[in-house]
Formats: C-alpha cells, sequence, structure tokens
C-alpha cells in the first residue's frame, strides 16, 4: 500500500470515529444540515463504486511484452502525446505526499468554534466527499482501460510498465482528491466566516495546491493532461455539490 492509500486510510478512520462521537450542537451556527434524502444518496453512490471496483474476477490484467511493443506514441492525440516522452518515480512520489496533505487540510475548520460544535455534519460531508472523489474516479479507471503516459516512455522502467496499474490512467484519481478537498475546504470556510478577510487567501491556496498535484502526476508520466483535467473537474464538482446540498438558509 502506497503513501497515498495510507493516508486516505488514516483520514476515513478519523472521519468514522468522528461520526459516532460528535454530536450536533443546538448551539451551531453551521449553514450546513444532515438529511437522510441527501446522506444516503451520495455515501450510497461512493460505497457503489467502491463495491463495483472490487468485483471479484474484474482485475486488470499486467500489459504483455508483445502488447507493448506495438504501441506508439504517434496513436496518442496530439494535446495528449507530450507526456508520453515523460517519467520520474520522484515526481510521483511528491505527488502521492502532497495529495495526502489536501486530504487532510479540511481538518483545519476544526479552528472554527461553529464547525467543531457541529463535528458529526461537517464530519460527515468531508466523508461523502472522501468517498465520492475517491472511489468514481477508481470504477471510470478499471472501466476504460487507457495506458498511462509512460508505457510509452522507453526511458520508464520494464518492471514498472508491464503492471496491472499501467492500465488505470483515466482519469486522475490525485487530481480528483485534491480538487475535491480543495473547493470543499473552500467553500465551507467561504460559508462559516462572518468576514471574508481570508477567503481569497484559502481558494487561492487550496487551488494552487491542487494544481501541483495535478501538474505532479503531468510530469512524473502518470496522466495525459486529458486525464488531469477530467480529474480537476470532477473534484471541483464533487467538493462543492456536497455542501450544497447540505446547505440551509442560515
Amino acid at each position: 500500500m502506497d503513501i497515498f492509500r495510507k493516508i486516505l486510510k488514516i483520514r476515513m478512520s478519523v472521519l468514522f470515529c468522528l461520526l459516532l462521537f460528535a454530536q450536533t450542537s443546538s448551539l451551531s451556527q453551521l449553514p450546513y444540515t444532515t438529511a437522510r434524502n441527501t446522506d444516503l444518496p451520495l455515501l450510497g453512490s461512493g460505497i457503489a463504486a467502491l463495491l463495483a471496483d472490487r468485483i471479484p474476477g474484474k482485475s486488470l490484467p499486467p500489459i504483455g511484452i508483445e502488447e507493448l511493443h506495438s504501441l506508439s506514441k504517434l496513436s496518442v492525440n496530439r494535446i495528449d502525446r507530450h507526456a508520453t516522452y515523460l517519467y520520474s518515480a520522484f515526481k510521483s512520489k511528491w505527488s502521492d505526499i502532497l495529495v495526502g496533505f489536501s486530504v487532510m487540510s479540511p481538518a483545519g475548520l476544526f479552528l472554527n468554534k461553529n464547525v467543531r460544535l457541529d463535528a458529526g455534519t461537517f464530519s460527515l460531508m468531508y466523508l461523502e466527499t472522501i468517498f465520492l472523489s475517491t472511489f468514481i474516479p477508481q470504477l471510470c479507471k478499471r472501466s476504460v482501460e487507457r495506458y498511462r503516459p509512460y508505457v510509452y516512455n522507453p526511458d520508464a522502467p520494464l518492471s514498472v510498465k508491464i503492471k496491472p496499474d499501467s492500465r488505470r490512467s483515466f482519469y486522475s484519481g490525485h487530481t480528483t482528491i485534491a480538487f475535491a478537498a480543495a473547493v470543499f475546504l473552500s467553500t465551507v470556510y467561504s460559508n462559516t466566516q462572518n468576514t471574508g478577510k481570508w477567503r481569497s487567501f484559502v481558494w487561492t491556496g487550496s487551488l494552487l495546491s491542487a494544481s501541483l498535484v495535478g501538474y505532479l502526476r503531468y510530469a512524473s508520466g502518470a496522466h495525459f493532461p486529458t486525464n488531469i483535467l477530467a480529474g480537476a473537474l470532477t473534484g471541483a464538482a464533487i467538493g462543492f455539490l456536497v455542501p450544497a446540498l447540505h446547505r440551509t438558509t442560515k
């Protein structure tokens, strides 16, 4: 299990603990609320994607040597083709580390008293955000089976290129999670602060961090630009829609 998955596992364990022990306070000033007709579909969609991705007998096969030799960079569209010249295990590792920090960053909202008073609602919302942004891309990866850019790169190690994971390029899960966390953090911050003094800073900082994750996925040869764009749009939509669906008139 890589750093990325370890951090996600720890983060979701913390969120589950919060959901078990935190209670919504009548003093809460959060403009969000939970509702069965909202939360069950959101959690259910994430769990359904997780289960579908774990169907026995549906795992992706490794890439054969003959299959590898039959691939040509010319078969890749012009927008994505330059990514086939890139490979960096170092940058890939840093993308793992940075996306871990992105996943943890919304915990900083607990510095707000109102968020702490309504930790249950906040944690449930973020749990739904993480579920959707983690497991939906994983399901798409296996359904589409697009080669990663480094598969076309002669400089990438053969041992890396033949792995089943080399078929999971579309779309970028790292970028999806990073943008989901960034937009969730910025949206909730904007809706829970009495002053807008730091809103621009929070939005700019979180989106730049998420963009850096996307760049590192490209520079490492793990994803094509279109993969990263799809991940960014999907993550941003999840990070915005989950709080929006829980929004009250407060």
